[in-house]
């Protein structure tokens, strides 16, 4: 970091009537006893509904857990919550709105873990529940239970769900779900076990007239006497942290993480650091990043602060300069195919997934690329043929003008006993299509899946590894070594829970080696100006071509040059004409150094390159 992390503590007021040497004791540690009523609050669901703010959010409803919870300030509390006791597979999303007196966001409300007294939707668990621990064996702790699911007017309309709450004692409470607005179940004064913790456990519950037995967890709102001390506080910038390049005018987020901070003030800098210029103040720590719309001010010696808004000692800097430049009207566009991993399939929330990890990484080091996702689950090669799926397959692909296109499609053809030979016959298919458009294809291999010991299509998969490599070479990404185990089948540290998904390590692994493969420089490099037409010479007449200099450009059949570009081959504008004619433009180059140059057309419906010579 540009500034040396600066830890310091919270500091609140001491009532005067503690004991003196108490307060020299605090004064010497830096560590202040919060002494309040502290509330925690979290959110059991659907990883598309996470709620913001200082709410925790558990996702994965078989082993879903969320370390140093942090309370309504956004502090740390130190308590861990765990799922410890493995409920149906997937979420409620049939949930309604809270009453507003509960103060419960509508992506809390309306979704929910949910198991069943039998096989059901998602599978069958009697019971499902949660663990807190990291309690204070000495303090009191009240639980808050809520959970809602509408009633469809069939199978059942009472959902009762029994809740047995687990420390030191045991206290029984029970809700039904299906209420109108909902409402909290509580659980008041419960003193933990001696370990420092306590288990909420969930089930069908007596007067459950459902013919699966359906029970639910939505909410958790925990509230207690907190008389630990607060934490040090730590902040740092995620991003931008240096080399990104941010066009005018585009959204980006600036991202930080920090611990026991409760809102930071947001300032950048176009002058290394020089002077400031506010962002935005008091935005909630908690929050992990903050969306901005880049300013016009074009820089290369950009910067972000972001700053404790209670303590000015605490802050960090942007590790190095980012680039702030004008909207040049470039289009970088990768476009992905492919099946349910693709698709954001496994982990436990789809920012997680590996193409919503590259999109990010991409357009937050450079605004000019975009990452179109047409991945479908249950797709096979067969679905992205230009005869089917029209809307997800390759023909569509290559509308969108891309600079590249990424296919990954992981076990579905093997899970149909579709042969190696047929896979390969419709990349070929695919691949001569790309290639005849000039656009590069990268193909990942296949992932492991567990088949339950069919040596078959386990021989497919292994078979479509090398078959891949073999076509594809240096476009083949690796999403096959390290993921396996001696059977060939996935290894448990990868699997989502279904033996076909894979989870957040194996898609942070699956980003990584997509990252790795460097499309982008290659684009980059390839491709200065972005998506754009090769100018047709049915629409236009460039002559002539190679030039001493002046090189006339003659539009046909009323195609209007709204103004007229050239670039060197690193993108760079060398030269830019504005015109209004039908009839023709000029281009006077003879005072560019010689070399060869990308000419671009500007029209009101596209822009056009072609390549011209100065000699």
């Amino acid at each position: 970091m540009r500034l040396p992390l600066l830890l310091t503590f919270r500091r609140q007021v001491i009532p005067l009537f503690m004991v003196s040497g108490l307060l020299l004791l605090f004064s010497h540690s830096s560590l202040v006893a919060q002494s309040k009523r502290d509330t925690v609050n979290i959110d059991f669901g659907n990883s598309t509904r996470l709620s913001t703010g200082t709410w925790n959010n558990v996702t994965d409803s078989k082993t879903g857990s969320v370390n140093n919870l942090i309370n309504y300030q956004g502090l740390n509390s130190g308590i861990t919550v765990a799922v410890t006791d493995a409920f149906n597979d997937g979420s409620n999303t049939a949930g309604a709105a809270a009453d507003d007196s509960l103060r419960i966001p509508s992506n809390a409300a309306t979704d929910s873990f949910f198991g069943s007294k039998r096989a059901a939707v998602g599978g069958f668990e009697p019971t499902g529940g949660v663990t807190f621990s990291n309690l204070s064996p000495q303090t009191a702790y009240s639980f808050a239970i809520f959970a809602s699911r509408v009633d469809t007017g069939t199978g059942g309309t009472n959902r009762e769900t029994k809740y047995t709450v687990t420390g030191k004692t045991t206290q029984v409470v029970a809700m039904n779900p299906s209420g109108a607005k909902g409402y909290f179940v509580r659980v008041s004064n419960m003193l933990p076990a001696d370990n420092g913790t306590i288990t909420v456990t969930a089930t069908t519950g007596t007067n459950n007239t459902n013919p699966d037995g359906y029970y639910y967890l939505g909410v958790i709102r925990i509230t207690y006497l907190n008389n630990a001390t607060v934490g040090p506080k730590s902040l740092a910038v995620t991003y931008p942290n240096g080399a990104e390049r941010w066009e005018a005018g585009k959204q980006v987020f600036i991202g930080w993480n920090s611990e026991n901070i409760i809102s930071a003030n947001l300032e950048y800098s176009t002058d290394n650091g020089a002077t400031w210029i506010p962002i935005a103040s008091s935005v909630p720590a908690a929050n992990k990043k903050y969306t901005w719309t880049v300013p016009a001010t074009v820089s290369t010696q950009a910067l972000v602060r972001i700053t404790d808004a209670d303590d000015a000692n605490v802050k960090d800097i942007s590790n190095h300069p980012f680039t702030i430049r004008p909207d040049n009207g470039k289009e970088y566009n990768i476009v992905v195919l492919g099946s349910s991993t693709a698709a954001g399939t496994g982990p436990s929330a789809q920012d997680s997934a590996w193409v919503w990890r590259y999109r990010t990484y991409l357009t937050q080091k450079d605004t000019d690329f975009n990452v179109i996702n047409l991945a479908v689950g249950g797709y096979t090669t067969s679905s992205i043929l230009p005869t089917n799926n029209p809307q997800n397959n390759i023909t569509k692909a290559l509308s969108y003008n891309p600079e590249a296109i990424i296919i990954n499609m992981p076990s579905n053809d093997a899970a149909g006993n579709v042969a190696v030979s047929t896979q390969m016959a419709n990349y070929t298919t695919i691949a001569d299509l790309a290639a005849n458009a000039n656009v590069p294809l990268y193909v990942t291999t296949t992932q492991p899946r567990n088949f339950n010991g069919d040596q078959a299509k386990i021989q497919i998969q292994v078979d479509m590894v090398a078959a891949t490599q073999n076509k594809f070479g240096n476009k083949t990404i690796d999403f096959w070594t390290g993921f396996p185990d001696e059977t060939n089948q996935m290894k448990a540290i990868y699997n989502s829970g279904d033996g076909v998904h894979m989870n957040n390590l194996a898609h942070r692994i699956l980003f990584e080696r997509v990252v790795a493969m460097n499309i982008d420089q290659a684009i980059i490099s390839q491709n200065p100006l972005g998506s754009s037409q090769e100018a047709n010479p049915s629409l236009y007449r460039i002559y002539p071509n190679p030039s001493t200099g002046q090189i006339f450009i003659q539009p046909k059949d009323g195609h209007p040059i709204q103004r007229v570009t050239l670039h060197t081959l690193t993108g760079q504008v060398a030269l830019e004409i504005g015109s209004d004619k039908n009839l023709g433009l000029t281009v006077d180059a003879s005072a560019l150094t010689k070399g060869m140059y990308l000419l671009q057309i500007h029209t009101q419906q596209a822009t056009y390159t072609s390549r011209v010579i100065l000699h």
